[in-house]
């Protein structure tokens, strides 16, 4: 993949891979399809190497993984979300992708021993902090060295920015957010054994967002291609 991809081939892509998926949830299917626009999707596909295993946290209704998938050619990967209505889109979607969809809060330990490639995508606002630092925890002492974290997440700064995403998050989802800043985020996961490739703020449009990349230590580093 060129690292040039542009948001509005990312929206062609996920209108086809979405088509056939319409009926089984029109409002996540609009949200699923417009989202690379809002999104920096296109600045996160470089980071995740070509045939990568990727375990995507928190994978909503599969717009990151399945566009991954298209453009990044990935091996064997899966999704887990909480929601079972964005689960079944999902599925729906992605039934001839080669990547699996799971409900379920829990994360089995397998399926982060076994990734290559593990992604938070704008999950962690979306919890509460002693729920945040437990999925943290277990998703650093987990990871197989070697292994790559990225987490794309919104950012409490600048304020106005902030605000879109609030609102931006309410509308789309119906929840509120709870921010955590990259500081305190790429601190933790610096002190537990991951060098930091990359950490900076994503502003796109009216919304702020921020990209963290981190490699646990221990195993044949992983490059960006």
């Amino acid at each position: 993949m060129s690292v040039e991809i542009r948001p509005w081939e990312l929206m062609r892509f996920s209108a086809e891979i979405y088509r056939g998926a319409f009926r089984v949830g029109s409002h996540g299917w609009l949200v699923s399809v417009a989202r690379p626009l809002y999104a920096p999707f296109h600045l996160i596909y470089p980071w995740i190497p070509q045939g990568s295993h990727v375990l995507d946290i928190g994978c909503g209704t599969g717009a990151f993984l399945l566009l991954a998938q298209r453009v990044r050619k990935l091996g064997p990967s899966v999704g887990y979300d909480v929601n079972e209505a964005s689960i079944r889109l999902a599925r729906a979607a992605g039934k001839n992708a080669g990547a699996r969809f799971e409900v379920g809060a829990e994360i089995p330990d397998e399926a982060l021993s076994s990734a290559s490639v593990v992604t938070l995508i704008d999950v962690l606002h979306h919890l509460q902090p002693g729920s945040r630092q437990a999925l943290l925890e277990q998703i650093v002492g987990r990871m197989a060295p070697g292994a790559r974290l990225i987490v794309k997440d919104l950012d409490p700064r600048p304020h106005w920015r902030a605000t879109a995403n609030r609102v931006t998050d309410f509308l789309s989802t119906r929840s509120r957010v709870d921010y955590l800043a990259l500081e305190t985020l790429a601190d933790y996961v610096g002190s537990q054994h991951f060098e930091i490739s990359l950490r900076e703020p994503l502003p796109r449009q009216v919304w702020a967002h921020y990209l963290m990349v981190a490699d646990k230590h221990g195993g044949a580093r992983e490059e960006r291609n």
